[in-house]
């Protein structure tokens, strides 16, 4: 009985472990927040942090301008225009990939989950499948979550975020084995 609980408690944290590591990898693109995207000066005036995120370029006009809406907290302003831009553009997976963060920020999770799909179909980026599998996880779709991680393991088997879930989710099946030997893989 105490290895069980010893087993259990060393699992919960590994599981913390994870999660300051699945935040710094970045893994909702444009979830910067707006004061990263500029440099701050310390008192000498020299930039000490510039920010490395880039978003992805759309395939339209519209969705560009989606993606600077959604990236100033503007979701209404971002849901039209990059709603216009997969209608003009139909295979343009980034617009279809923000469109899905867009409604995910507006508390639309099935139509989140069929942008992410679209998404996700037209280009396997371990994103846009990774972020799937999270909103599978907030329908209560477990089945569909581990597939949508087994698929972004398929884009970047060293995908740490991926790896998190699935060992996320060997810990709520109990399958302690399984779900240590997953976040020790995601730790590495």
């Amino acid at each position: 009985m105490l290895k069980y609980y010893c087993r259990k408690i060393t699992l919960l944290f590994i599981a913390f472990l994870l999660l300051p590591l699945v935040s710094r990898q970045g893994i909702l693109l444009g979830q910067s927040r707006q004061n990263d995207q500029r440099v701050d000066l310390r008192t000498d005036g020299k930039p000490y942090r510039k920010s490395t995120f880039s978003p992805p370029q759309a395939l339209t006009e519209d969705g560009q301008s989606g993606i600077s809406c959604y990236l100033e907290y503007r979701f209404d302003d971002a849901l039209g225009k990059l709603k216009a831009a997969v209608s003009k553009k139909p295979d343009d997976a980034v617009a279809w990939f923000f469109l899905g963060l867009t409604l995910m920020k507006m508390g639309k999770p099935e139509q989140v989950i069929m942008a992410l799909q679209k998404a996700a179909s037209l280009k396997p980026e371990p994103s846009f499948w990774y972020n799937l599998g999270q909103n599978f996880r907030k329908a209560f779709h477990s089945a569909e979550e581990e597939q949508a991680y087994y698929a972004a393991l398929q884009a970047n088997p060293k995908f740490a975020p991926a790896l998190a879930g699935l060992a996320y989710l060997a810990l709520l099946k109990s399958d302690y084995d399984k779900a240590t030997a997953t976040a020790r893989e995601a730790l590495a």
